[in-house]
């Protein structure tokens, strides 16, 4: 508590106010003001001191923290109780057997922790996505009420080109990302691909990171090329292998749809394809490097297995398990639907109508000339 609200818990209880209007007026409990009051009558001051023996000193020490746990990779079997009174019989440290849980746990949580650091430092992600003027996705979102799905306020006309779009590539890692290459006149082919995106901006960064660089890319025709894999050997970074149709979780798409909502919120949305490109360089030079190594260590695959032979013509679905009690990450394995196109993608599901605003998350064909919305929520 701070001296000044003891100070006016004296003040009040001397001007005769009780103990309940005091709480009630310092919107505090009157626990704290019986305290407060205690304390002023034994120690003459507004000053609150920890009691004697009130230290919470940690019991064990890191060699008594290393001798549980060579103790239990000796023997899974071992009770806490038992590690407990070895521990007191070898270190002399007397421990309770939930301190002996919570020790080891801890010492687990923070070799996961390390762990996980060591494993992303030296992986780069790519990975290409378009833009266009109107939204990110060529989709725009609009709150409506049920039976207003083709209201003219809830459709929006279109041009048969779109307005055209931008197509940019960009590559993150866990301490920095490149600044974004901007694919025109024409498709990434092998040759811009080579040129334009991995001689230029994944060697030299490959360098600034240091050896053993993992490398991932998806499985587009343009980055699986073998001209595409032999010039990566000759370079020395290594390639992820990324099982075919499986679900796509590079965590810079989570950095595409963070671009796409800063463009969005822009006061003066772009217009123009020259004003979209000002647009996503100005954003993306913005977007902090601490959201980037977020999405990077609460990534999604670490271990992953598959099941499915790529030329099986199904489609995977990531299933988690869940090991309890280890230090372990989840780990991944793909199963298949029988009857499904191998796309790798995951389709919406239409929502039943409420009796009030909703979000609108599929809507069905429209003609050439309009579309329909979606919902305008975008977080």
């Amino acid at each position: 508590m701070l001296p000044e609200i003891a100070a006016q818990i004296v003040v009040l209880n001397n001007d005769g106010r009780s103990v309940r209007y005091i709480a009630q007026h310092l919107y505090i409990p009157r626990s704290t003001v019986q305290d407060a009051l205690s304390r002023f009558r034994e120690t003459h001051g507004f000053w609150i001191h920890e009691k004697a023996g009130s230290d919470h000193s940690r019991s064990t020490t890191d060699r008594d923290d290393r001798f549980l746990c060579l103790s239990v990779l000796r023997d899974r079997g071992l009770p806490s109780t038992i590690l407990a009174g070895r521990l007191a019989d070898v270190r002399g440290v007397m421990i309770s057997a939930p301190t002996v849980r919570r020790r080891l746990k801890e010492r687990a949580r923070l070799e996961y922790v390390n762990r996980g650091d060591n494993e992303w430092k030296n992986l780069l992600f790519t990975d290409e996505s378009r833009f266009n003027p109107r939204s990110p996705d060529g989709c725009e979102k609009v709150w409506r009420r049920p039976g207003e799905r083709y209201s003219q306020c809830c459709i929006s006309p279109r041009s048969g080109y779109n307005g055209g779009s931008i197509m940019i590539w960009a590559d993150i890692s866990l301490e920095a990302h490149t600044d974004l290459v901007f694919v025109e006149n024409g498709a990434m082919a092998v040759h811009r691909y080579i040129l334009e995106c991995v001689e230029s901006h994944v060697v030299p960064y490959a360098s600034f990171i240091g050896e053993n660089v993992l490398f991932m890319d998806d499985n587009a025709r343009s980055h699986m090329a073998r001209i595409v894999v032999r010039y990566l050997e000759q370079v020395g970074i290594r390639l992820l292998p990324w099982p075919a149709n499986s679900p796509d979780l590079n965590p810079i798409e989570h950095v595409w749809d963070f671009l796409g909502k800063r463009v969005r919120r822009r006061q003066l949305r772009p217009e123009t394809l020259n004003g979209l490109r000002v647009a996503l360089e100005e954003e993306c030079a913005q977007i902090p490097q601490d959201y980037i190594a977020t999405l990077i260590q609460n990534s999604t695959f670490t271990e992953y297995a598959t099941h499915i032979p790529p030329d099986t013509g199904q489609r995977c679905v990531p299933v988690w398990f869940e090991r309890a009690g280890q230090k372990d990450d989840a780990l991944f394995e793909t199963t298949c639907i029988e009857g499904q196109d191998p796309t790798g993608s995951f389709q919406s599901h239409p929502g039943v109508e409420e009796a009030s605003f909703h979000k609108s998350t599929l809507a069905p064909k429209m003609d050439s000339t309009v579309r329909p919305l979606q919902a305008a929520d975008e977080n």
